[in-house]
């Protein structure tokens, strides 16, 4: 996973010599530069459903802020002057301890298992921690200790957005695994420090360093907290460890520590223009233990959209479906617990691929599958026609968990819903406000020109997938909008009253 990073503007000359530069032209230049370096902090994409919903309701212009990768500038070669190779000075026993503690992060990638991020044991019980940015990139993964052993991640822990921090509980872990040893105490400036980590690959590689001093959000410049509000998603006033340590793709999660091997910090970003390195204070990995959830949570539950989107293409097919299907209907789909939701999630993304396919992937990518999947999902459509959902107790249970899922970006729905009215675009595009039954959430559901409008009204089971966490505002009070999430749902099934 790369470290997020703000890009540096690149500062090398052309090999042929450059033309005489006019007043106008250095202004020109000087303006673009500008831009550039603007652009290069985030880019911004503007994206709105439609203009209006009906009447004079107008639906506000959404923009998805993204974070712009980090550079991957080539690196010169390691050219080797002579035959002999100095070795390594060897590590001190504090330091030796802590690379016991340090973990790879991989999860399964196109190519196989491929590197996502650093992380280290906090816990004899088999919790480790990392940014939550690297681990949201993932809806399964396993863990590597330099030692070769690898365990896998059941899931989160607990979960920290406001500081960008997980903490991972791994499967099956043995008692002989070694937590690191966290300081007492914040550093000092010009403490030297050891950042470890896999930087551009290279596995359990320390690169050290020095304090630069300790400093909060709002002592940043201007254009770095727009980026850690971006990165923690929110306004949380954070206290950082500045350092030297060079920091690469592959550090993010990656202890920073003192050279007696006490974590002191956890590695998170890097600002290439300054060349400096910022780590979070372990008061924030302290604090952790306050925010256990209730029970271990599988990754897809808090995993990006993109990560979700690329999880459903590789690996839904009509066989998937199939056997997801027929669990579901053996409990007359029924939902009592995670578990049960989470079945409905996949066949919700597998149902509305094979419908949809061009909104999230291509058919080439799908390849071959297509076909069948498409083949399933009309079987599962007509079994949920021909179920009889009278059940008010099980619409009120499954709508529980669907409550906690048709806002988050990227995710599988199934939810019972009330058509509140037909909306329409400038272009003729028509779509559905739901409101979610039991919740005052409003959900917007467009149309594709093979659906039918439900009546006003009208009560149904919506099956799609939530919209990348966009959204749509609309009402008659521009001060106080009222939201709403915007769904893809190709299978809709009325119920009957």
């Amino acid at each position: 996973m790369p470290v997020p990073e703000v890009p540096a503007i690149s500062t090398e000359r052309p090999s042929a010599p450059r033309p005489r530069r006019t007043g106008r032209g250095k202004l020109l230049r000087g303006l673009l530069i500008t831009l550039l370096v603007v652009l290069g902090i985030v880019a911004i994409r503007p994206w709105s459903y439609w203009d209006e919903l009906l009447s004079d309701r107008r639906s506000s212009r959404m923009n998805d802020v993204i974070i712009t990768p980090p550079d991957h500038r080539p690196h010169d070669p390691l050219v080797t002057q002579t035959k002999t190779i100095t070795p390594a000075p060897a590590l001190n026993a504090g330091l030796a301890k802590l690379k016991e503690s340090v973990a790879l992060i991989e999860a399964d990638g196109p190519l196989g298992r491929e590197v996502i991020g650093s992380a280290f044991v906090l816990t004899p019980q088999g919790e480790v921690v990392t940014c939550l940015h690297v681990i949201s990139r993932a809806t399964s993964a396993v863990v590597r200790l330099s030692d070769g052993r690898v365990f896998d991640v059941a899931g989160y822990a607990a979960v920290d957005p406001a500081n960008d921090l997980a903490l991972l509980q791994l499967k099956e872990p043995p008692s002989s695994l070694k937590p690191v040893v966290l300081a007492e105490t914040p550093p000092t400036q010009l403490t030297p420090v050891i950042a470890w980590g896999h930087p551009q690959g290279i596995e359990f590689s320390p690169f050290d360093g020095k304090v630069s001093r300790l400093i909060d959000s709002s002592q940043l410049p201007g254009g770095l907290q727009k980026f850690v509000r971006e990165l923690t998603g929110g306004d949380t006033e954070q206290t950082w460890i500045q350092h030297t340590a060079k920091l690469s793709e592959g550090n993010s999660g990656g202890p920073l520590a003192n050279d007696q091997g006490e974590v002191i910090g956890l590695n998170m970003w890097v600002d290439r223009q300054s060349d400096y390195s910022y780590a979070l204070p372990v008061a924030a990995l302290k604090n952790l233990s306050n925010l256990r959830l209730p029970e271990v949570q599988p990754l897809e539950r808090f995993a990006a959209s993109d990560a979700r989107v690329r999880d459903a293409t590789w690996q839904t097919s009509a066989q998937k479906l199939r056997k997801l299907a027929d669990e579901a209907r053996a409990t007359k789909w029924q939902v009592h617990e995670w578990s049960d939701y989470s079945r409905l999630q996949h066949l919700a993304w597998g149902v509305t691929l094979a419908n949809v396919p061009e909104h999230f992937t291509t058919k080439s990518e799908l390849g071959d599958r297509l076909d069948e999947l498409v083949k399933e999902a009309d079987r599962v459509a007509a079994q949920l026609h021909q179920h009889a959902w009278n059940d008010g107790g099980q619409i009120i249970v499954l709508n529980e968990f669907a409550e906690k899922e048709v806002t988050r970006a990227g995710a599988g729905v199934v939810f019972f819903g009330t058509v509140q009215r037909v909306v329409e675009g400038r272009k003729q595009e028509r779509a559905l406000l739901v409101k979610l039954a039991g919740f005052e959430q409003m959900l917007l559901v467009p149309l594709s020109g093979e659906l039918n409008a439900p009546a006003t009204g009208s009560q149904c089971l919506f099956v799609g997938v939530n919209d990348r966490g966009r959204t749509v505002r609309y009402g008659d009070n521009p001060l106080q909008p009222i939201v709403a999430s915007v769904i893809i749902a190709p299978l809709i099934v009325p119920l009957e009253k």
